[in-house]
């Protein structure tokens, strides 16, 4: 048998490692995005239930902290996957060059979507985030204030759990 012939018999056999990779990096996508879009549940929660207005940015600012410490390793390390998928993809012997080539966009496309959230957060989030922490810094916040702040961030979030959720369904894309 000649060696073309065993490396064409043997990509038929062997299911692609990257089909493992692009799996991990679209499911980190959902799970970055769905632990995201928790907090936008918890939100309204905190804002029914509390009536003290330091209480309420004490416990933004805990959840703040969770997400700060978590969110950014969870995007890096999708990031990571789909350009590792993008970027290997292409040496896969088992896909036409078509076909590699679409799934390396697909995969640049995703992790792209993905890390939108960090320009987003810095552009659209920050004056609400630096308003909510000199709220607690003053050590007498005004309800209605903070109210209205938490609010805003809340749907300011909702928006940035559509980016790592948008590059899961196109991480997806390569399977189809």
């Amino acid at each position: 048998m000649d060696k073309s012939k065993r490396s064409a018999d043997k990509s038929a056999k062997e299911p692609s490692s990257m089909r493992g990779v692009q799996a991990a990096a679209a499911a980190l996508g959902f799970v970055l995005s769905g632990t995201m879009l928790g907090m936008f549940i918890t939100i309204p929660v905190i804002l029914d239930t509390q009536t003290d207005a330091l209480q309420i940015c004490r416990q933004w600012a805990r959840a703040f902290h969770y997400g700060h410490v978590a969110g950014p390793g969870l995007c890096g390390a999708t990031l990571l996957l789909h350009l590792y998928a993008a970027f290997k993809g292409r040496k896969d012997p088992g896909q036409d060059k078509a076909k590699a080539k679409a799934a390396r966009k697909r995969q640049l496309a995703a992790g792209l979507a993905t890390m939108g959230m960090v320009p987003y957060t810095w552009l659209t989030m920050s004056s609400t985030n630096n308003a909510l922490f000199a709220q607690l810094a003053g050590g007498a916040a005004d309800l209605a204030s903070v109210r209205h702040l938490v609010g805003v961030w809340s749907w300011l979030h909702f928006v940035r759990c559509m980016f790592p959720l948008t590059g899961a369904i196109l991480g997806l894309g390569v399977f189809l």
